[in-house]
């Protein structure tokens, strides 16, 4: 088999090669009679050796003439010219840290709708850059470069997905994002300042557990909507080295966001017909009132409301006036449950638990509880009715903004028996910006309270 690889062999002539032979014979016998004639001649030396030089010559040309030409060069692929070195590149930058190891994840499923409202950034420059204030103070603050993604980012897909429908066309400045990290100090009181008296660490960072986890971090967003705030607060504790942190963070973050998308304020109705369904307080939130009451029983007075979680949404509460202070449980924030029985006055925190089948302007709503006797226990009969009216929507200030709230009138009614003992009016103010009475006002002599007016005012919510 011939290899098809190799180019073929040229075959020559039989005839042309007899031809050939007989030329090479000619030639060598012309040649050989040149010589002879030359040599028998004698011609001088100078001549015979030119004359000699030119024959052979013409003899080397006509040789040369009568070769066969030699076969033509097999074309070679050209060689590949070798591939140059890839250029040399600086190896990458390691990542920042980051609050935690972020998996790969599908976008929200409402991301489209970032796009239709408008976050601005206008926190102070101190909250965005890291600052230690050293080991005194024994706490950080986290500056943006700390952190991806950044929590702007984070902030805005989380509102979203979660809150896009409500923020759509919404302008939103961003006045606060600040997380610190802090670490339990270990003396029960700590230095405020220069001249300032000492207090309880867990007074100044509002965590009243502060002495269960070694380390806290604390999360502090507020956002403005429409000229009104919504703010969120998270803490988590731990324990540990600081590599717990990023999780710890990152988990703070997102509760922080989502109190801040249950504190959206809700949109006015635009007609009076809208119902509203108002969702309860969540727990871990404090509200701070004033309270001012005729004739001055007390002074300075103050009801402080916390919710917690204990199975049940509970509320514990906090009087203080200028003469001592009282902590009591309030009652468990539902409808009609048994607690409710043992509340006076500061029962108004309670109202909102009788919204949860929405009400609207100019709707009626009546809900009672026992009416206790003085040791203590119940009669079948013996209830304090409320009968309130839904008037209509206006505005309170809390902490210089304003917020919408609902008015609403009420009657009380002490029962007995069929018979109404006594009574007051009240009127209060329903702040769904803060999932509770913002204000309230009761009028009128009653069995359980030394006063004729009341008047309780929210001036802090947290």
């Amino acid at each position: 088999m011939q290899d098809k690889s190799q180019p073929p062999r040229r075959r020559l002539d039989p005839l042309a090669l007899t031809v050939m032979a007989v030329a090479l014979a000619a030639v060598v016998g012309i040649a050989s009679y040149l010589v002879f004639r030359l040599r028998s001649d004698a011609p001088p030396p100078e001549a015979g050796d030119a004359r000699l030089r030119d024959a052979v010559a013409e003899v080397e040309k006509w040789i040369e003439g009568m070769k066969a030409p030699p076969p033509p060069p097999v074309a070679k692929p050209p060689l590949a010219k070798p591939a140059p070195p890839p250029p040399m590149t600086k190896p990458a930058p390691p990542p920042p840290l980051q609050p935690a190891p972020q998996a790969a994840v599908p976008p929200p499923p409402r991301a489209a709708a970032a796009k239709r409202f408008q976050v601005t950034d206008l926190r102070p420059p101190k909250e965005k850059r890291d600052y230690d204030a050293g080991e005194a103070e024994g706490y950080q603050v986290l500056g943006d470069d700390r952190f991806i993604p950044d929590r702007v980012s984070v902030l805005h897909e989380r509102l979203a997905a979660k809150a896009g429908e409500r923020l759509a066309g919404k302008q939103l400045q961003l006045t606060q994002l600040i997380s610190w990290y802090v670490r339990t100090p270990k003396a029960a009181l700590i230095e405020q300042g220069p001249g300032m008296p000492r207090v309880r660490p867990e007074e100044v960072w509002r965590i009243p557990q502060m002495r269960d986890a070694e380390y806290w971090i604390i999360c502090d967003i507020t956002l403005r909507v429409d000229g009104q705030q919504a703010r969120g607060r998270s803490t988590r504790g731990f324990d540990g080295s600081a590599a717990a942190l990023p999780e710890q963070h990152r988990r703070a973050l997102l509760t922080a966001i989502d109190q801040v998308i249950a504190a959206l304020p809700a949109p006015v109705p635009a007609a009076a017909s809208a119902r509203l369904f108002f969702p309860p307080p969540e727990a871990g939130r404090t509200w701070r009132y004033n309270v001012v009451v005729e004739p001055a029983l007390w002074r300075d007075a103050t009801l402080t409301y916390r919710t917690v979680r204990q199975g049940d949404l509970a509320v514990k509460t906090e009087f203080r006036h200028a003469g001592g202070e009282m902590n009591f449980d309030l009652g468990v924030f539902a409808p009609a449950h048994p607690s409710h029985a043992n509340v006076r006055f500061p029962g108004f925190f309670l109202y909102p638990a009788y919204f949860a089948h929405g009400i609207e302007p100019q709707q009626s709503i009546m809900w009672e509880w026992p009416w206790q006797l003085p040791d203590g226990k119940v009669r079948a009969g013996r209830i304090k009715q409320y009968f309130a009216q839904v008037k209509e929507w206006t505005e309170l200030r809390l902490q210089g903004v304003s917020y919408p709230a609902l008015r609403i009138e009420a009657t009380l009614s002490y029962i007995d028996g069929g018979n109404v003992q006594a009574s007051a009016k009240e009127t209060f103010w329903y702040m769904p910006a803060v999932r509770q009475v913002a204000k309230i006002v009761r009028e009128g002599a009653t069995p359980d309270e030394g006063a004729t007016r009341i008047t309780a005012e929210l001036v802090e919510f947290r």
